[in-house]
């Protein structure tokens, strides 16, 4: 778990621990945890948030684990309402974003930013978010590039 220099080390809540476990044992993309109510998903990127947003999932107060979580997938986990997300990589963005929205943010490794799949340059649905601050239009211009229909909440 990451540690940053003055602050002391976040304890999980049991239900991010429970996804975690799940994250790495399943090898799942993004894991959901609240209770006894597990959900999971093995599609990649963003399209298992995109999904929940679009079916009006009700994941509030649900913990999460993601592979790499980045601005973009802040911003959707922002509007799906859970309250503490873990990744072995987040970007200092997702962080910042996170927890600006009172979500508790966790990881491993604290990135600059997240990288393409050729890790050549920036991941370009992180290019999408980049200068966006609001979870909204965030949301709905990430269902539009992925040709959903708008997302609500």
């Amino acid at each position: 778990m990451a540690q940053i220099e003055g602050w002391s080390l976040i304890t999980m809540k049991p239900d991010t621990v429970t996804a975690s476990r799940l994250l790495m044992e399943n090898h799942a993309s993004s894991v959901f945890c609240r209770g006894k109510k597990v959900i999971s998903s093995n599609k990649p990127g963003i399209v298992p948030l995109l999904e929940l947003l679009k079916n009006h999932a009700d994941l509030k107060g649900f913990c999460t684990a993601d592979r790499i979580v980045g601005k973009a997938a802040a911003f959707l986990y922002i509007k799906l309402g859970v309250s503490e997300v873990y990744a072995p990589i987040m970007s200092e963005m997702a962080v910042y974003t996170l927890a600006r929205h009172g979500i508790i943010p966790i990881c491993d490794r604290c990135v600059p930013y997240i990288l393409n799949k050729n890790r050549t340059e920036e991941c370009p649905v992180e290019k999408i978010v980049a200068e966006i601050n609001d979870a909204e239009q965030a949301a709905t211009l990430l269902a539009r590039k992925y040709s959903y229909c708008k997302v609500e909440r």
